[in-house]
């Protein structure tokens, strides 16, 4: 098993998932340590859905720290503890280790991590106090929810895995990976998964969780337990000769059972497919793919994906309203839009649901970003009609922040103007804009000569037409270096390249 530092909550580094090495195993073997009874895990009660796990007492075997053997370990340091008999649930099958306390008349340990290794569960443990020694009477408490959340997961995979094969056909399951907060199965099927399959897949998911199936476990020899109709079970897992066969069972009608799900399996499960409460599947991924796979959760985490759900599908609905209302400024809309955007990010929802708000979601956008090229434009066209307004000389020689495309528009639509230079400058690269109306060109004022008069001033100029305006002649462009120096310099040869012009056009008036 490779080694890999990792961190906890406190800050204290350990290495993850190491366990005892094969040497210690031959100790303890030579030492007649008996492998650990884990059969106590399957013991748990259940009532209208409430489990209780009670603790049970055990005996510390044999302490382990540094990857020796030891007889005590003080608190503040790591060790592997062995007991007699322990109802810890080791990862296996999928499903995460339990986790929990164990404590002594001296010490109390956490309990991190639970592993098997050669019929010896391994307990990872950090001594958080007092002291634990070999020959310790000790008490067993798991995290209950921990367990309960694992334990839904469990049985809800099963209930996917069956589900998958109704609706898909020919499922495989390749793995899967079960914690308490959410589950992720892997399988292999020849069909696509599409949204229409999904949902279907989550009603009947619904169907068996609403009618509450008993959920059996039994213990069989793994080649008696193959032979059962419509078994699953890996094909690429290495099973014991004695397994335990998990089934859901069911009154079909009077006295009749039906058994649906049926799979080899030695996870803890709930009792009740009615325990599970809800399921939705949160993402796929490789739906086109051989391989794909789903992510799901239950319980309340199910519950509350579906409120986000609607609470997204509110947002969308009054968002689609407010478009329509003039008195909403775009930027308001953005701001809305940035805000649903977050929660598809940041909440968890239902697949099915993230794909039909996202659909609805977009056509939203094209037309927020519509209004808001609409309103920019509306206001663009306000600047300028009062900077050409309010300025009393026979030109306009401003700064504005601007999109070449856009100024070309708004130019173009401006009735009665005079002859506009622009520049826009930021972190001084700008870019100058030069228009000049039609009666204008007529008389000689031409925009190309206009803006190159002024090149020469501003460093690593480029002078090209714009592709904006079919008439060349009418806008020209000019981008460069420029600062507020370089713009003064450019106002002076503009002044003297106008007034050298109007002197023309007054001298061919004389004559």
């Amino acid at each position: 098993m490779t080694e890999k530092k990792e961190r906890d909550a406190q800050g204290r580094i350990y290495t993850e998932k190491t366990v005892i090495p094969s040497s210690i195993e031959l100790i303890l073997k030579h030492m007649g340590v008996p492998i650990t009874d884990d059969s106590y895990k399957y013991l748990y009660q259940s009532e209208n859905g409430v489990y209780e796990i009670s603790s049970i007492r055990s005996n510390v075997l044999q302490l382990v720290k540094d990857n020796s053997l030891c007889e005590s370990v003080e608190g503040g340091e790591r060790c592997d503890v062995i007991l007699d008999k322990t109802q810890f649930y080791s990862e296996a099958g999928g499903q995460v280790s339990d986790k929990g306390t164990i404590k002594t008349g001296t010490g109390v340990i956490e309990v991190e991590d639970v592993q098997t290794v050669a019929g010896y569960v391994v307990h990872r443990c950090f001594v958080s106090s007092g002291v634990i020694r070999v020959g310790d009477l000790c008490t067993l408490h798991i995290n209950q929810d921990y367990r309960f959340g694992c334990m839904c997961n469990h049985t809800a995979t099963h209930v996917l895995n069956y589900c998958l094969n109704e609706v898909l056909g020919d499922v495989k399951q390749q793995g899967s990976k079960i914690t308490p907060t959410k589950l992720s199965f892997d399988f292999t099927c020849s069909g696509n998964l599409t949204l229409k399959a999904l949902q279907k897949i989550e009603d009947i998911v619904a169907d068996i969780i609403k009618n509450g199936q008993k959920v059996l476990r039994r213990e069989m020899m793994y080649s008696d337990a193959i032979t059962l109709s419509h078994v699953r079970y890996l094909n690429n897992e290495m099973y014991p000769s004695t397994v335990y066969v998990v089934s859901f069972e069911h009154n079909a009608s009077g006295d009749r059972s039906e058994v649906t799900s049926v799979e080899l399996c030695g996870g803890t499960h709930v009792h009740n497919t009615r325990d599970i409460q809800d399921l939705v599947i949160t993402s796929v991924s490789g739906a086109q793919a051989a391989t794909k796979n789903l992510t799901a959760v239950t319980g309340l985490t199910a519950k509350q994906a579906m409120i986000n759900a609607t609470r997204v599908k509110d947002q969308i609905v009054q968002l689609e309203s407010d478009i329509g209302n003039d008195e909403v400024v775009s930027d308001i809309l953005l701001n809305l839009e940035t805000n649903i955007e977050r929660c598809f990010t940041d909440l968890v929802l239902p697949k099915v649901k993230r794909e039909q708000l996202k659909t609805r979601f977009d056509k939203v956008k094209v037309k927020i970003h519509q209004k808001r090229n609409k309103d920019e434009k509306n206001d663009l066209y306000q600047k300028v009609k009062n900077i050409l307004d309010t300025t009393n000389g026979p030109f306009v020689l401003d700064f504005m922040q601007f999109r070449v495309k856009e100024i070309v528009q708004v130019l173009d639509s401006i009735p009665d103007k005079k002859p506009i230079i622009l520049f826009n400058v930021e972190k001084k690269i700008g870019t100058c804009i030069c228009y000049v109306p039609q009666d204008y060109q007529l008389h000689g004022l031409v925009a190309d000569k206009w803006l190159n008069s002024m090149a020469c001033k501003v460093r690593n100029s480029q002078c090209f037409s714009s592709r904006y305006n079919s008439d060349t002649k009418t806008v020209f462009l000019m981008t460069g270096s420029l600062d507020i120096d370089t713009v003064d310099q450019c106002r002076t040869v503009a002044q003297l390249h106008f007034q050298q012009w109007a002197s023309t056009q007054h001298t061919m008036t004389n004559t």
